[in-house]
């Protein structure tokens, strides 16, 4: 998606401030708290930007792994996925774990990373 309305139009999308740092003639370097990631631009300039997550690109890790720090404070079993809700630094973002590798808990700390597929910056 191109545009913030459209993002959030087709299904859920975890909507965040980052920062749009160096780009080269298609992509930018992306900086989301302690994550670096490389989107295309989409013709934005440099600075504040926003980034939209879709609830499924985004990995629940350990605390003894990198990323974006955040407690669960809602898990949700339903069926063939879990859902979370995760405060964060940059907001609460809304989780679809479809993997279940580890089944997190109310109180539990995560670091979250992001998969390449789902994540993309958006006009405003």
């Amino acid at each position: 998606p191109k545009s913030r309305f459209v993002a959030d139009f087709i299904g859920d999308a975890n909507l965040v401030t980052g920062t749009l740092q160096a780009t080269s003639p298609d992509t930018g370097t992306v900086m989301l708290e302690d994550l670096t990631l490389e989107l295309p631009h989409q013709g934005l300039a440099s600075g504040s930007v926003t980034v939209a997550i879709r609830p499924e690109a985004i990995l629940l890790k350990p605390q003894t792994e990198a990323g974006i720090h955040g407690v669960i404070r809602k898990a949700t079993y339903l069926g063939g996925h879990m859902d979370y809700t995760v405060e964060t630094s940059l907001g609460e973002l809304f989780v679809m774990d479809a993997v279940m590798d580890a089944v997190h808990e109310a109180g539990d700390e995560v670091h979250l990373q992001l998969k390449r597929r789902g994540v993309s910056l958006v006009n405003d």
